[in-house]
């Protein structure tokens, strides 16, 4: 009767241990082991790498360092090398070869590369101001506002005239605005022309001094002279009706090598084209 009871207990105890602590998960059939090898070789690999860069590095320095100040060659009777070997020990002056211990990378040797990526940010930087000035010398914009104005016509090389009914070629854009509008330089310049000129009235020729030229024809009142320099954005001139027109509005025109050719391609989308209301 006790050895009943305590197989009892002993069968009890099992079971609470086995709900306790789970079933023994099952090991995968060679699975670990393959994929311990996997993430040994790939470190190893890893390693490889590491290393073949560090060298790849250090010997790149070390052929910087023989070109740019040279090994000397030791006497032979020299016995602390280059430290202590005078010019009798050498027998002639130091004369290092200029293409001693040069690597080539891509090509060139390692020096050469050296001095490009050294040279390359004062060359970017001294070029900054050339590249703003050239940039400032595109007529890109509007030389007047159309909050209260609309484009009137089109650059084209077929168009009647509406005063004299003829046909001719329209060699700028007409943008309708009221008469007084600020017109202002598309881009830095020089005026080359300000006056009146038959059918454009009064016009200001704008050089831009890289084979560009803007005009600004009909004006009502001319701001600049000949000679001056202006800026993108500085008013020089007012808009008006001068000269063959039927009403107020700038003729802006732009001409490269004195070619005239289309000013929307240096002016922004979605110009309106149509009278707003109230004008």
């Amino acid at each position: 009767m006790a050895e009943r009871s305590e197989l009892r207990m002993r069968l009890e105890l099992s079971d609470a241990h086995l709900m306790r602590v789970g079933p023994r998960p099952a090991a995968p059939a060679g699975g670990g082991r393959r994929w311990r090898s996997l993430v040994l070789r790939a470190r190893r690999r890893k390693w490889w790498a590491v290393g073949a860069l560090s060298a790849v590095i250090a010997v790149e320095l070390v052929a910087l360092l023989v070109a740019a100040g040279g090994v000397p060659v030791v006497a032979p009777g020299s016995r602390m090398g280059p430290l202590d070997a005078s010019a009798e020990e050498l027998g002639a002056p130091l004369v290092i070869e200029p293409n001693a211990g040069r690597l080539r990378l891509f090509g060139e040797p390692v020096p050469t590369v050296a001095r490009w990526v050294h040279e390359l940010p004062s060359v970017v930087v001294s070029g900054v101001p050339e590249l703003l000035d050239w940039h400032e010398r595109i007529p890109w914009g509007l030389p007047v506002s159309l909050e209260r104005g609309w484009v009137s016509s089109e650059f084209s090389m077929r168009r009647v005239h509406p005063v004299t009914g003829e046909p001719r070629p329209h060699y700028g854009i007409d943008l309708a605005v009221d008469e007084g509008t600020p017109i202002r330089a598309t881009a830095r310049g020089v005026v080359t022309f300000a006056g009146r000129k038959g059918g454009y009235g009064l016009i200001v020729f704008v050089d831009h001094e890289n084979g560009v030229v803007t005009r600004y024809a009909h004006c009502s009142k001319l701001l600049v002279r000949v000679g001056e320099q202006v800026v993108r954005g500085e008013k020089i001139a007012l808009a008006g009706k001068t000269g063959v027109v039927t009403g107020e509005h700038l003729h802006y025109e732009v001409r490269v090598n004195g070619t005239p050719v289309n000013p929307r391609a240096y002016l922004p989308d979605g110009l309106p084209d149509k009278r707003p209301p109230g004008m």
